[in-house]
Parts: C-alpha cells; structure tokens; sequence
C-alpha cells in the first residue's frame, strides 16, 4: 500500500476500485505510508519486516484476531501472501469465512502447499501462471490500468532503442536477454539496451555485479547501460523513449509486457504465457530470444504496429484493471 514502490504501487488502486463494491475493506499490509483513502477504507500497516518471523507473525495474529472479534468479515482476499495467508487460515477456516487467495507465480512454495488446500478458492491470471490447475483455480486476467498505460504505438522505420524493466535478479534472466541482444548487435550495429531495476537483495547484486563484469565492454562503449528503478507512475513515460521490451522471464504471465504493449511498444519475449495468447513474432512459440528479438527489429513498421494495435484491443477486453476489479468484485462478493 505504497504508492511510490517500484513494484507493488498499483495495489493502492486496486483497493481505491474495490472499495465501492463493499461496505467496508480492512486492509493489512507490510508498508504504507499515510494514502488518503476512500471512507470505507481501514488499512493497518504490520510494518512487515525481513528477518524477523516472531515479532511479524505476532503482530499479525493480534490485527487478525482484532478484525475477526470486531467486524465479523464476510470474506477475505490475499494477494500473493501465502505466509500471511497460511497464518490467517485457522481464524477462515474454523470461522468458514471465504478466503480466496491470489497467486500468480510458478513456483510452488511449502506455504502455498498448505493453503491450496484450505482457501476457498486460488484466484490467478492465466491457465499456466499457477503451479495449480483445476476446480480450485480461477484465472481472472492481470489488471493493467489503462488510464496511466495506454498509448498508440509509433510507426517508427528504425528500432533501436531497447529496454527492460524489471527487477535485476536472476528470475529475470538478464544474461539470456545480454546473449540476445548481442546476437542481434553483430546483425543491426547501433542497437542499445536499457535495463532499469534494482536487485531485491544483497544476494542478487552480487550475481548483477557478475552480470556487469561479463559485458564489460558493452558497458564501456555504451551499448548497454544498466539504471536503478522507477516509480510505477514513471514507467508510462519512460517507455516512450524506446522502441522495444525485451523480455526473457518465463514464469506468469508478467505484467510488465503487458503495461509495455499497452504504451504502444512491441515486446520480444520468452514469456510462454504471452506467446500463447498473443503471437510471437517469428512464428515459432519456441523460438530463441534472439530469434524473436530479431525478427521484431525486422517486421514492416505498418505491420508491427497492425499487431500492437490488436495486441493492446486483447488486453483490454482481457486483461485491464477495471475488467479484473468487476471479476474479482463478482467472485468475493458470491
């Protein structure tokens, strides 16, 4: 509930469009500054911190139990908090409060095990962005907000402008996206990439740090160029000074593609869950990175921006934040 983290600001939103559906939302989070908030709107900042589980979970249970005696919830929504979610499971459970919990990630935690099994339902994006498929899943879209997002895309004759955004930590596979952007630099001369994002530990700078020592040269020439991250409300303008995302995360369907399409530029992507639904541009659903990257530089700008267009028409119908608040509002408030 931070509006200005690089990375979860947008649930400030989501919250802000749920609140007319219900009477009253409490919202428990780990950061928030104060955010003025709709009158319905409770949020009590557990000031989550890393390394100490005791004193987390302690604080935790006490606003639980202090929301459960208090205000008799008729529902309760997770989002991506399966340790949070396991712990609030013994108050839903005994009390038989729906608790939905939205997950959409691959990786299979020991916490997300339990909940699975107990929660009213796993609420996720697409199909294969949960590592659990069947009647307990219910793939709703991602939320892409296209008041800040949207804009046309340029009929632009030369690409040369590359970008990622993102974390910089090893998920986001930035060695495979160096390999295929220095393929496709022998072929086209005068391609840059930008990589903006921070690593999200100690441990992680270290493996960028091992990242920026193989491309050296790159670096040194200014071929490639590495920056910290953004506020979320900086990206829409920010991607307006690039040509194309590239993009090597194979897990859920990323949101980051899908806010770049959305601003009117291309992506080159490995992203399994995106080729499904929206094309590649090669053709090929298995192509390499720099295959795919290669054959976007090289697609007829009329062409390119013919898919951007449709590409961006799919997301909306699918995938924009006011279509995901109404089904995330019809299925909470069943």
């Amino acid at each position: 509930m931070n509006e200005r983290h690089p990375l979860l600001s947008h649930q400030v939103d989501v919250v802000r469009k749920l609140s007319p559906h219900f009477r009253k939302i409490t919202v428990l989070t780990g950061d928030s500054p104060s955010e003025i908030m709709p009158s319905n709107v409770e949020v009590l900042n557990m000031n989550w911190a890393l390394g100490s589980p005791f004193r987390n979970s302690s604080r935790y249970l006490a606003a639980l139990i202090k929301i459960f005696v208090r205000d008799k919830p008729d529902v309760v929504f997770s989002h991506m908090t399966e340790v949070q979610s396991l712990l609030a499971i013994p108050f839903t459970s005994s009390l038989r409060v729906p608790h939905y919990l939205w997950y959409a990630h691959k990786h299979k935690s020991s916490a997300l095990r339990i909940c699975q099994r107990f929660v009213t339902s796993i609420i996720t994006s697409t199909d294969g962005s949960c590592p659990y498929s069947g009647k307990g899943v219910i793939a709703i879209g991602q939320a892409i907000d296209f008041d800040q997002f949207f804009r046309l895309p340029q009929n632009r004759l030369h690409r040369t402008e590359l970008v990622h955004i993102g974390r910089s930590d090893p998920s986001k596979r930035l060695d495979l996206i160096l390999e295929a952007f220095t393929f496709a630099q022998l072929q086209l001369p005068g391609l840059k990439l930008t990589l903006i994002g921070s690593p999200s530990s100690f441990e992680n700078l270290v493996k960028l740090e091992e990242i920026k020592s193989k491309y050296q040269q790159l670096i040194s020439n200014g071929s490639v160029v590495f920056l910290d991250s953004v506020t979320r409300d900086a990206v829409p303008g920010m991607l307006q000074n690039f040509d194309l995302f590239i993009h090597a995360y194979n897990g859920s369907l990323d949101k980051s593609i899908l806010e770049s399409v959305t601003s009117g530029v291309p992506v080159a992507t490995l992203n399994d869950e995106f080729r499904l639904e929206f094309g590649s541009w090669s053709g090929d659903q298995t192509a390499s990175l720099g295959k795919e990257l290669m054959s976007c530089l090289l697609e007829d700008p009329s062409t390119l921006v013919t898919k951007v267009k449709q590409q961006q028409e799919s997301i909306k119908k699918s995938h924009s934040l006011d279509v995901w608040i109404e089904r995330l509002a019809t299925i909470l408030a069943s």
